[in-house]
């Protein structure tokens, strides 16, 4: 994430660079600042897949847990389920 917010603030400073400038070089500077969204969208992807993959182990895992052992996944989920209630009801 920190090298997509400074992607992001060079393409901020490149914008406000443009600003007064010949239509020569503004070009230039729009064609770096589409090169670095090119870049930025590239590391969103990268970061989409990653935590895709994770998510998919995660949730095969958790089954596998449940499968394992049901009687404790209930404790868990009414325990939490307990848990929320109460933090729901002070809320309020």
């Amino acid at each position: 994430m920190k090298n997509i917010n400074n992607t992001l603030d060079d393409v901020e400073t490149l914008t406000k660079k443009t600003l007064g400038r010949t239509e020569e070089s503004a070009r230039e500077l729009y064609e770096k600042g589409v090169n670095m969204l090119e870049e930025a969208k590239k590391n969103v992807q990268q970061i989409e897949d990653v935590m895709s993959v994770t998510g998919k182990k995660t949730i095969k895992n958790a089954a596998g847990y449940v499968s394992k052992h049901p009687w404790q996944s209930m404790g868990i989920a009414i325990s939490l389920g307990f848990i929320v209630g109460l933090l729901a009801a002070k809320a309020k």
